[in-house]
């Protein structure tokens, strides 16, 4: 009976150790089964943010691709204008350049060191016109800024005055061009005296009505013998441009082919007439 109470005892103690043990187990099942609940949940909040994230950065690397595409071709446009911009300016300071080129009047050569032969020509249209020579720079600056124009050289009038003496130079070749082949003129004389000095003016007119102005000169006195030796001089001074000095010169051409004489109406004028007459019969022969 002792050994059946013993045994019932140990059975009961194995009994409460396995229902401890049971115990033990069912709350580690049930620890288990929340940890794995938590986690199931955990997985499934993970996976659904993940797939969320992920459709939204595809979606701003979407937008981001195509506001660089974007930017791209707003880089690519400013920069073509930019060019354009550039090639505007380039043009304008072209047109700019040529502008300041065509605004300034050319009238010294700096090849050849010298004013331009327009200038030339300009320079003896106002002298004829009673330009003071100290005037011919500034006259011809006023008249280009009226144009719009401004000069890149002036002459001084040191300049003008040598243009001046050119200027003679090319009357007297022009005589000595001219002249010899009028066949039938006429020379116009005549006298003037200015702060007691006398001059004699001499000139001559072609059958068409031209009219060539030999010189002024000044004169010891009126008498018909001066003025043949003064007219005599302008004819040497003519044939002087070639340094002809031979019978043919065109001095002596010149004094063959005045077939009249004008003046008014001085004694001394008739006498200088028929010296002029006897000097021409001299030199006919020879011409």
């Amino acid at each position: 009976m002792q050994t059946l109470n013993i045994k019932s005892e140990n059975i009961s103690r194995k009994n409460r150790v396995l229902q401890e043990k049971l115990v033990s187990s069912n709350k580690t099942v049930k620890r288990t089964k929340r940890r794995e609940d938590y986690w199931k949940t955990k997985c499934t909040k993970l996976e659904t943010t993940t797939d969320t994230t992920k459709e939204d950065y595809q979606q701003l690397i979407y937008e981001l691709q195509a506001d660089n595409d974007q930017q791209r071709t707003t880089i690519t446009e400013l920069q073509t204008a930019l060019k354009e911009k550039y090639d505007q300016i380039a043009y304008l300071i072209e047109q700019l350049q040529e502008g300041d080129e065509r605004r300034v009047i050319h009238l010294f050569d700096k090849k050849e060191k010298a004013f331009t032969p327009e200038l030339h020509l300009c320079v003896y249209s106002l002298l004829e016109h009673n330009v003071p020579s100290t005037q011919i720079g500034p006259t011809i600056e006023a008249c280009l800024k009226l144009a719009g124009k401004e000069p890149d050289r002036l002459p001084s009038p040191s300049t003008v005055a040598n243009m001046n003496i050119q200027r003679l130079c090319l009357v007297k070749k022009q005589l000595k061009d001219e002249l010899p082949k009028k066949i039938n003129t006429t020379l116009h004389t005549d006298e003037t005296s200015k702060v007691g000095i006398k001059y004699g003016g001499f000139s001559v007119r072609d059958e068409e009505g031209n009219y060539f102005a030999l010189r002024l000169r000044e004169m010891a006195t009126k008498s018909a013998q001066n003025t043949l030796d003064t007219f005599k001089e302008i004819l040497q001074d003519i044939a002087d441009t070639r340094k002809e000095t031979h019978p043919q010169s065109a001095g002596n051409k010149i004094l063959c082919n005045i077939q009249n004489t004008m003046s008014d109406r001085a004694a001394t004028e008739l006498k200088f007439n028929e010296l002029l007459e006897s000097y021409r019969e001299e030199v006919l022969p020879q011409v």
